[in-house]
């Protein structure tokens, strides 16, 4: 997100100024195409929730099957023995089937923002002239005042289209910099689980036996197969 960073406040100044620009070529005829790009605002808001919210979903099942992915590959030897491969594989399958349907539709959601962002110039062009046409018939479409507002609506183009991009890239920061913080900030481990002898000799040897006789059949120990050690 960083060689984007700049664009987080140079985008709207872009979209105001190309705005006011418009204002001053075909006066209040501008007003639908304000109205058009203002009600794009909330569908990316809503659409970036969402894409968030199914995200984060996508996130804890892609943790929970690498997870699993990991314990069959630990286990393989066990799961060979008890032949178990397939029941693990479906397993494996169904957490990957439910990750893909949730890419799938933030893909969805994602791809629905940028045409409506990616559109959204044509349709304030349309809305604005079809308003300056239609509100006065002193008001003519003539080609000073033609190429000087689309060359406005072109330059609206590239900052509604990265107003996006960035909306995105936003998102997947907010998520990731969410899973990295539960990380960083949980709890240290407890040191009472370790248990620290002070003793200097005792702490040498974890089990210490001595003067001991060991035999492999404990009903017969006249015979130990060691002794005394």
């Amino acid at each position: 997100i960083t060689p984007q960073i700049q664009q987080f406040w140079s985008c709207p100044y872009q979209i105001i100024f190309a705005l006011i620009y418009l204002f001053f070529t075909i006066g209040y005829s501008a007003s639908p195409g304000v109205l058009i790009m203002i009600l794009f605002v909330p569908i990316n808001i809503v659409g970036s929730i969402i894409s968030k919210k199914w995200q984060m979903r996508q996130m804890k099942l892609k943790d929970e099957r690498t997870k699993m992915v990991n314990e069959v590959l630990n286990g393989i030897k066990v799961i060979k023995l008890y032949a178990w491969e397939v029941p693990m594989e479906q397993h494996i399958a169904a957490i990957r089937d439910r990750e893909l349907n949730l890419i799938k539709k933030s893909q969805i959601v994602k791809n629905l923002i940028d045409t409506f962002n990616t559109a959204s110039p044509f349709l304030v062009a349309a809305a604005s002239f079809g308003t300056f046409i239609l509100s006065s018939d002193q008001n003519q479409l003539t080609p000073q005042v033609a190429f000087v507002s689309l060359t406005i609506f072109n330059q609206l183009r590239s900052p509604m289209t990265m107003v996006a991009m960035l909306i995105n890239m936003l998102v997947q920061a907010v998520v990731s910099n969410r899973r990295l913080k539960s990380f960083f900030v949980s709890e240290e481990l407890n040191d009472n689980n370790v248990t620290r002898n002070a003793n200097p000799d005792s702490a040498l040897h974890s089990v210490e036996f001595r003067h001991v006789d060991a035999a492999w059949d404990e009903h017969d120990s006249s015979k130990p197969t060691l002794r005394d050690i």
